[in-house]
Parts: C-alpha cells; structure tokens; sequence
C-alpha cells in the first residue's frame, strides 16, 4: 500500500478508475467537440435570417444523438504520463480524475498507464478491465458490483470474439445519473441535460433580451423552462444543476459577482432558482465561457477529447475566455481569469460597460460591432440588426459592415496574440460570434496572430471552431458537473448514489 493512503481512498480510487475507464471504452467513437475552420479561399457562407437555424443545424450535424452512445475520436481520460492531483475544495477547476491506485503496490506493470485507449465501442469485459486498469480480476470484479448495484453501470449482452469465450461488456447506464445545466445569456436561454453515458436528454434554446434585467425576473422564467424540461427527464436521477453565466462568480459557486451586460451585481442564484427536482445542495454557478471550454475539453462525461491546453474565446454582447493548460482550467486567485473582453485594445478608445475604456470587447462584441458599422446599437439595434443581416451587408461591400468586422478582426487577432505570447498555446479555438463569422475574421485575425506572435516562426497556432454552437456552455455545464461529481467517490451518497465508504 501506498504511503498516505489507506484503504479507503485506495477503494474510492478504484472505483473512479473502473468507472472512467468504462465511460473512455464506451466512447471509442466520440463526436468532435471542435470542427476545423474553414480556410480564407472559400467563398462566404450565407448566414440564415433567423440565426437560430443556423445552431440547430449545427447541433443536429455535431451534439450526439438522444438515446445513441456512439461517439467518434475519444480519447482516454488520461495520458500514460499525467501525474494525479487532488482538486482543491471548493475549486472551479474540475476536470475528470487521471488515474486511479492499486489496491497493492505491484499490480500494475511500472510505467503503465491505468487510463488506456479504449479497445472496442461496445465496452470493456471484467478481464479486459483488469487487463487495461492492472487491478486484480477479484478487486474488479467486487466493485464493478458495486457500480452495477448503485445503477452507474451495467453488464450487456455477451459479445462472442473471434478467439476465445463469449465477454459481456460494461457500459454507463442510459437515462440515469443524470446533470442539467442552464446558460443565462444576453439574447437566449439554453437548457442541457447529459446521462452518465453522454446521451443528450434535452436540448432547449429559448429567445430572450435580458440586457439590463431584474435577475429574479429572468430566474423565475428560466425556474419555469427548466421545471418543463426536468419533468422530461426519469424520475429521481438529476444528479446536480449547473448554471452558466457571462460574468463572474463567487468562490461560494452560487453569487453571482457582477455581469455587467446583464446589469447584475451580487446575485444569489441558488435562492432565486427553484424547480421540482432542483437542489440547492447541489448546485453551481460557473462562468460561461469556461462552461463552453468544458465542451472542447470532454467529449463525454468522464471522457477527455485529446486537448489539454488551449485557449477558447467566444463573443456574443460580451467577449469572455477560459484557459485550459495541461489538463486543468486556469482560473486565478478568484476565480475569474479570462476576461480577455475587458483587455484593453486601445488606451484611448470608447468606454466600456466595466468602467474602464478601450476593451477588446468594444471592437469584436456584437453590439459594438453594430454601432461601429453605423446602425442602430443597444438592445433595440440588437433585435434591428442582426448577425445575418450584418454578414450580408459585409459581404456586399457594404463600408459600414467591412470597417466594423475589420476592426473586430484586428482588436481579436491582437489580443489573442497577446496571450499565446504570455502562455505559449498552439490551439485556439473559437465560439458565438467569432465562429459563425470566423471566413469574414480570418485573413486580417490570422495576419495579426502572425505577425505579433514570437513562436510562430517555429510553430503553427491552430485555430479552430466549437462544434456546438448556441449549446456550448450548457452542455460544457454538463460536463464540468460531471467532472466534478467523478472527482469526488466519498461524495456519491450525497447525490443520492448507493455507494458507502464508511
């Protein structure tokens, strides 16, 4: 046994070994969570009026399917030479555990890794659990019962190899287990709900303006849309709630700080959110954008989709960041880095909504955007002017529309350049705004990433778009949940997971 660690936490470790290497098998076949941007040449793809069309057609192509567990590109949830760490209580930053203990010191061969890539879509059997996770049969065998028993998993149907006995496969229970995340945005409200085996149980995006709103107004509604969906779901496994918000969040997980495009300050989300099936002891406030940057990061619960350290930036009103830097979401001493909006552009440029002036986000956020193309801002102009009609008017030559996506394009690339000169990423990828514009930012973005960044003569920076559109905090939200809840074994029982350690 190893020092420090008794028996106890030996078995909490091996049941989040067993359990994630179940989730990685399961999922040999991920959806991407990211989509290659296309290149400058191509001609500009028309927007649709309604831009609403354009994310529904994207999550139908990208998110996985209600009731599928296929899932193309996942990868494990560790690499062989991660070392693991404990997350801090109370920590935003929770992604999925990356490796488990033996229960003897010599089980597993030296070196080996205990997250493997996975061997076959279907799952792994017992003996190829203990083969990949270097636990004895006996030790696999006891808690994968205990996993079956608690309801996290299951044992299908024997598969028949070309070679050697039939072997049923272990997979995470459909329709149970199960997190449902809500995005409060400045023009909709999304609602996701993800099982343990990654299957999309809800999807709602809901139309709003909810500039300048009263916070208990806007969380009665999103209490009562989210009540709809949650009666939706099987009764008694909504495991957590998590709630993603553009501003920042309290240490506490329920305050929100300030969110300055909403106009709220010191908001105590778990009191005014309430919904049948809805707990307050479990529950979580999280930044937007780092939200969306779970989505990049997972591909499924519990599943890491193979990039440990990137950038991810999205704009909608506001323009807001997260850093992931090998494997762990970057959050600073409060928990609110990534505000790469408020980065100043230009020392005498207008004033900003934050109180300072010159913010990236009064180039590259969309209402800026709209005001500097000379049309109608605000939230008015927001519902006048929209992102399609704006992109036809770039693409038309239009002075107004070109100068203002120039613009953006120029404040974006240079900041952008900024931080991978500080933090030394080779992937960005983007989101909202910036990825259904990405071909009209292109040329000018690349250009000024180019030309401001040192390591680019020796190394690419690869720059790329979410694959799920307006549902990239929610189901990131998912995620992060998720990735908490696998974190922490001792917890279970208090989601209500039959699992004791005393």
């Amino acid at each position: 046994m190893k020092p420090g660690k008794n028996a106890t936490s030996i078995r909490q470790d091996n049941l989040r070994l067993i359990l994630c290497n179940i989730l990685a098998a399961g999922s040999a076949t991920a959806d991407p969570t990211i989509t290659s941007a296309p290149s400058a040449g191509k001609a500009h793809a028309p927007l649709p009026e309604d831009v609403s069309e354009l994310h529904e057609t994207a999550v139908a192509s990208s998110a996985p399917v209600t009731g599928t567990n296929e899932s193309p590109n996942a990868a494990p949830l560790a690499s062989p030479h991660e070392t693991p760490h404990e997350t801090p209580e109370g920590s935003p930053d929770l992604p999925a555990p990356v490796a488990g203990t033996n229960e003897t010191p010599d089980e597993a061969p030296a070196g080996s890794s205990n997250l493997p890539a996975p061997e076959t879509a279907t799952g792994l059997s017992r003996a190829k659990l203990a083969q990949s996770t270097g636990l004895t049969r006996a030790t696999v065998s006891r808690l994968t019962d205990e996993l079956i028993s608690a309801g996290m998993i299951e044992e299908l149907e024997p598969v028949r190899p070309q070679v050697g006995r039939p072997a049923a496969p272990l997979a995470a229970q459909p329709g149970k287990n199960i997190v449902l995340a809500l995005e409060i945005n400045l023009e909709y409200v999304a609602i996701y709900a993800l099982d343990l085996a990654g299957n999309v149980l809800t999807s709602r995006l809901e139309r709003s303006d909810s500039r300048g709103s009263d916070p208990a107004v806007v969380l009665a509604w999103v209490s009562r849309l989210a009540g709809e969906e949650a009666s939706k779901l099987p009764a008694g496994q909504l495991l957590s709630t998590v709630l993603c918000v553009p501003g920042l969040v309290d240490t506490d997980r329920r305050t929100i700080v300030t969110a300055p495009n909403l106009g709220w300050q010191n908001v105590d989300a778990g009191v005014l959110l309430d919904f049948p099936g809805f707990d307050a002891g479990h529950f979580r406030v999280i930044n937007e954008a780092d939200a969306a940057a779970f989505s990049v990061f997972f591909s499924r619960p519990g599943v890491r989709a193979g990039y440990s350290s990137f950038l991810y930036v999205s704009a909608e009103v506001g323009v807001g960041a997260a850093i992931f830097f090998e494997g762990q979401l970057f959050s600073g001493d409060h928990g609110w880095a990534g505000e790469i909006g408020h980065m100043c552009v230009d020392r005498s440029g207008p004033k900003c909504r934050c109180g300072s002036n010159g913010c990236l986000e009064q180039y590259a956020g969309f209402d800026s955007i709209v005001r500097n193309a000379g049309y109608a801002a605000g939230a008015e102009g927001g519902k006048e002017m929209s992102l399609a009609k704006l992109s036809r008017l770039f693409d038309a030559g239009d002075p107004g529309a070109r100068a203002a996506i120039d613009a953006c394009a120029q404040a974006l690339g240079t900041t952008i350049a900024n931080v991978l000169n500080l933090l030394d990423l080779r992937l960005v990828v983007l989101g909202g705004n910036f990825a259904r514009l990405y071909h009209r930012l292109e040329i000018i973005m690349k250009a000024e990433i180019e030309y401001r960044v040192l390591g680019r003569r020796w190394e690419d920076v690869q720059i790329e778009t979410s694959a799920f559109g307006d549902f990239a905090a929610s189901r990131g939200g998912c995620l992060a949940g998720f990735a908490e809840i696998l974190n922490h074994p001792a917890r279970w029982h208090e989601y209500g997971i039959p699992i004791s350690f005393d």
